[in-house]
């Protein structure tokens, strides 16, 4: 028997090709947004006779990424946001070319019908030829012709996949083990009892406790030392002075954000420059700068690490040199030019140095964890006497219901019962608790409800738990389920081989990729 498939996987990958679809037939290489004269028709890839050009990319991004394919900061993620739409798109044109050495074809009658069902294309409630024709042309930037052409093509890749799904088959003993792999569910309510929540209510030791627990456990103080050993360290440290010139996102005072953009830059250039013939860093700073809180001090940043800086201004600000200004820096927010005044290297702190902070630190733990502990004992002592969690640690009032849903760690000493809800083995995770097989696969060990006779550890915290539901397979529930099942597994298994065609394809009759041309899609959004 073939193994089973994971239907959460199946609903993803669903989901995914249904999305590719609508991609297809009404955001694929038919759709246009105005794009630079010059690098419209430029040919990014070649697939066959197919050729895709750099405007049939841009036709195919989401409105919503926009803005963010304008961030310089994220120029590495939209390189590959950009190639991956092209690989769509090698993948779209090599299923089209398939579709008609498998006998389809689209005939006009399809094609007119298909078009006829198009709202955006009708007027006094029918198809109109003459609001088909305006719309093609003035949205998409398309003749009739090539919209028509592009359309059968989609319809025909459309066509392909359901023909793929058609052949497929799945017998019904994989539908039965994926049935029985989703029909097993349960419901757990636990309580979490967290030493991180009781941290606070751990007393102090004396002088004399701390001195006696170091000794009693230098040896885990040392192992822990140098375990961390990078936590103890000093980092490089820069003291750091900027000016900052804001680069305006939208229009202002009449001004359009482009020529605002322009007139940040220039300004940039011009403060640079005076910097350059020993103008005064601080003094330029305090008249200059459009940060209003370092402007009145001349800009001084103080002491700076370098995960306090966007990675690409610490990436050029710690190579300076004591004493060296860093030319105007460019980000989405605007420009950002340095001068380094002073540095410390990193250094290490000796375990002498760090040693009562860190033996306070075990302490706390080890004390909140024997009192988290003590806890979840006497807490499960009254649940396998009968008494349920919810009795014992009432759970959020409902007006915190959802804030406790998705926070179930408890943040002082009264933890409170929290319930999972149904869920099934297939799962991958335990809603509320994370990913935890060893725990999950206790849960299911039970036929019917009742308590986990042990407490359970997560992390570091403690749980007391009850399963309240227990659900298996039924041959009832088999059949309701057995149709809905056997379509989504067709259409996995079609989806498989769809994409083995194109593997194959490309194997065989490899496209042509002009990558390097994508990079011309970056100039059009600054």
């Amino acid at each position: 028997m073939t193994k089973p498939f994971n239907i959460k996987r199946i609903i993803i990958v669903t989901f995914i090709v249904l999305l590719a679809v609508l991609f297809a037939l009404e955001f694929g290489p038919g759709s246009r947004r105005s794009t630079a004269q010059e690098i419209a028709s430029e040919v990014v890839a070649q697939v066959g006779t197919k050729k895709i050009t750099l405007s049939d990319v841009l036709g195919a991004i989401n409105p919503e990424m926009e803005p963010l394919l304008r961030n310089p900061e994220l120029a590495e993620l939209v390189k590959g946001y950009y190639a991956n739409i092209l690989e769509q798109l090698v993948d779209a044109a090599f299923l089209e070319q398939q579709a008609p050495r498998e006998g389809i074809a689209v005939s006009n009658a399809q094609l007119l019908a298909h078009l006829q069902q198009n709202q955006a294309f009708h007027q006094d409630g029918q198809f109109n030829p003459s609001t088909y024709q305006k719309i093609v042309q003035a949205n998409l930037g398309l003749t009739t012709v090539a919209y028509e052409r592009e359309l059968r093509a989609n319809i025909a890749r459309y066509t392909l996949q359901q023909l793929l799904q058609h052949v497929s088959y799945v017998s019904d003993e994989e539908i039965y083990a994926e049935y029985t792999q989703n029909a097993h569910q349960a419901d757990v309510r636990f309580v979490r009892f967290s030493p991180a929540g009781l941290a606070m209510h751990v007393g102090a030791p004396t002088p004399k406790e701390l001195a006696q627990f170091i000794e009693e456990n230098s040896k885990t103080l040392e192992e822990t030392y140098q375990q961390n050993i990078h936590d103890y360290q000093e980092p490089e440290r820069l003291r750091l002075r900027h000016i900052f010139v804001e680069r305006p996102a939208n229009a202002s005072d009449g001004v359009a954000p482009k020529e605002a953009a322009e007139a940040a830059r220039t300004k940039a250039e011009a403060l640079s420059a005076s910097l350059q013939q020993g103008a005064d860093f601080a003094s330029l700073a305090r008249e200059s700068s459009e940060d209003l809180e370092t402007k009145a001090n001349g800009g001084d940043l103080g002491w700076v690490e370098a995960f306090q800086l966007p990675p690409l201004l610490a990436n050029t600000v710690f190579a300076m040199k004591t004493g060296e200004t860093s030319p105007p820096l460019e980000t989405h927010r605007g420009y950002f030019i340095y001068r380094l005044e002073e540095r410390k290297e990193p250094s290490q702190k000796p375990l002498q140095a760090v040693q009562q902070e860190m033996a306070l630190s075990l302490w706390t733990q080890q004390k909140s964890a024997q009192k988290a502990y003590a806890q979840a004992q006497q807490a499960l002592a009254e649940l396998l006497k009968g008494k349920s969690l919810d009795a014992l640690f009432p759970p959020a009032p409902a007006e915190l219901g959802s804030l406790a849903s998705f926070s179930p760690r408890p943040s002082q000493d009264k933890p409170v019962a929290v319930t999972t809800g149904l869920f099934g083995i297939a799962h991958p995770s335990i809603p509320k608790l994370g990913d935890n097989a060893a725990l999950k696969n206790l849960i299911f060990q039970m036929t019917t409800p009742g308590p986990l006779r042990e407490i359970q550890t997560l992390g570091q915290d403690f749980l007391v738990m009850e399963v309240i539901e227990r659900q298996g397979p039924t041959e009832a529930g088999f059949e309701r389920a057995k149709a809905g099942l056997r379509e989504t597994l067709l259409k996995y298994r079609a989806q498989q081989t769809q994409a083995d065609i194109v593997k194959h394809m490309k194997a065989t009759e490899k496209p042509q990729l002009f990558l390097e041309k994508l990079n011309k899609l970056s100039n059009l959004g600054s």
